[in-house]
């Protein structure tokens, strides 16, 4: 179930990116990152700085005023749509059901075993949750109802991603619905079972990048600081290691 376009993981590269909203200031000014295969990266910075944005553009629902983003060397605009939207997996921050069954939820292309669908639900804590359920998997959602909470349905779609496996997947905050200890879990989970994926997370708490490899830190659409996590959690008068010590205060 996984790309065979970005097999075997994903350098992204992206090149002078400015974009905006509309008739609006830009939002992204000049964004020149470089994330190499396998690695975790964290994004992280003050509302409004651009962090989602910034994975907006990655999928295409923005597309950029000047720049590109290029996985293994192929610029995303020359894909088509369905191809880049297939081939990376994207947990944004409202978590987003279909009107359907847990199952159709879980794999809407009817392409994992039964066994598949209960163990991702068991990796993200909601297989005895669904168990409880009449018909289990054949239970019905419907997406305006309010059967489970905000938290248990950004579980479901984190059950969603595990069944695809990404080689890139971006995560917009996915974690801030959920309590800190499950936060954690998931989080130890996403670099387990992806280990050979690039992972892209905006962060909602400093405290679940402890295990990333490196970091991106925006202000005002701008990178402030990128670099490994061990290097800027010790550089001083850094901005990253002034915002972890705030956060202990």
């Amino acid at each position: 179930m996984q790309s065979g376009w970005l097999l075997g993981g994903v350098r992204v590269e992206v090149r002078d990116l400015v974009a905006r909203y509309s008739t609006s200031a830009d939002v992204l000014r000049g964004i020149n990152l470089t994330f190499e295969r396998s690695q975790k990266i964290g994004i992280v910075g003050t509302t409004g700085c651009g962090k989602s944005t910034l994975l907006s553009v990655f999928i295409r629902i923005l597309e950029p005023d000047q720049g590109k983003i290029v996985l293994n060397d192929i610029d995303i605009s020359k894909v088509g749509l369905k191809t880049l939207r297939q081939a990376v997996g994207f947990l944004p921050q409202d978590p987003f059901l279909l009107t359907a069954t847990i199952r159709r939820n879980l794999d809407p292309f009817d392409l994992a075993t039964e066994t598949r669908l209960w163990r991702a639900l068991e990796y993200v804590g909601m297989s005895d949750t669904i168990q409880k359920l009449p018909g289990s998997l054949d239970y019905l959602v419907d997406a305006n109802s309010q059967c489970f909470s905000h938290g248990q349905r950004q579980l479901l779609c984190l059950a969603r991603v595990f069944l695809r496996r990404p080689w890139l997947l971006l995560c917009d905050e996915a974690t801030s619905a959920i309590d800190p200890q499950a936060a954690d879990t998931v989080i130890q989970m996403l670099l387990h079972r992806f280990h050979g994926s690039t992972v892209v997370f905006v962060a909602h708490r400093l405290s679940t990048l402890e295990s990333f490899d490196s970091i991106v830190v925006m202000k005002d659409g701008e990178v402030l600081e990128h670099g490994a996590q061990e290097h800027l959690r010790t550089k001083v008068n850094g901005t990253f290691s002034q915002m972890l010590a705030a956060s202990h205060e």
